[in-house]
């Protein structure tokens, strides 16, 4: 039976599929790995790529599912369970994700692997206040992350401190509605609220229906739904 092709765009992120075809199951790490990479296409490959290490959480209802159904995680396989040197499944789905990634990274040209670097040191540095994210629209959301990316670059220049990235641009793709509302329950109180702006992607991306991809010096932010909230979101 064929593998179908690991598609990234038409889903919430990469491999939608949950059931791989029937084969032996890995039964280290570095097994599943191989078989990952093998299925991966030029396109999986420079998404994967693109990712930061804090972005690989937002794999794990689409490439993370299909580790621990397609690799027998749910039905026993104790001995990929050892090689990942844990006991919950959840968790060593997520090792091989990141071991996958490692694995990526070293095939990559290594100027490009330096210059994501570089954008995943600046966004991990760059803190986002979020305390009235949840009042905003999407235009207003990202005119606000903007205005602080902009602000805090440029008070870090003028202090010296070393960056190896002089801007930080979010272009965004996909045809988005600006006055639709943003999905951010996290962000109810007006006290001031920080976490650094990879994270927040990580919490707001999914909530709000986009993916965002490094391509430095910017951010592409592709938005699968013209608007995610028409109404402002209860919770």
């Amino acid at each position: 039976m064929k593998i179908a092709p690991m598609v990234f765009l038409a889903c919430v992120s990469i491999l939608c599929l949950s059931v791989m075809a029937s084969r032996a199951l890995p039964k280290t790490v570095d097994e599943a790995v191989a078989q990952l990479k093998s299925e991966l296409t030029p396109a999986d490959r420079e998404h994967i790529l693109r990712m930061s290490r804090e972005d690989l959480a937002q794999l794990h209802f689409s490439l993370g599912l299909r580790i621990r159904n397609g690799f027998g995680l749910w039905r026993g396989n104790e001995k990929l369970m050892k090689s990942c040197g844990v006991t919950h499944r959840d968790i060593c789905s997520g090792i091989i994700i990141g071991k996958l990634w490692d694995a990526v990274r070293a095939d990559a040209d290594p100027s490009l692997v330096k210059q994501l670097d570089c954008q995943f040191q600046l966004t991990d540095s760059v803190q986002i206040n979020y305390a009235k994210f949840g009042q905003f629209t999407t235009g207003q959301l990202l005119n606000a992350l903007q205005d602080q990316i902009d602000t805090q670059i440029s008070r870090m220049q003028a202090s010296g401190t070393p960056i190896c990235q002089s801007s930080l641009k979010l272009r965004v793709l996909g045809d988005s509605q600006k006055d639709c509302f943003v999905r951010a329950e996290f962000a109810r109180e007006d006290t001031k609220k920080e976490v650094s702006l990879d994270r927040l992607f990580g919490w707001i991306g999914w909530r709000n229906a986009f993916d965002l991809l490094n391509e430095p010096p910017e951010i592409s932010l592709t938005f699968r739904k013209t608007c995610a909230w028409p109404t402002r979101p209860r919770f």
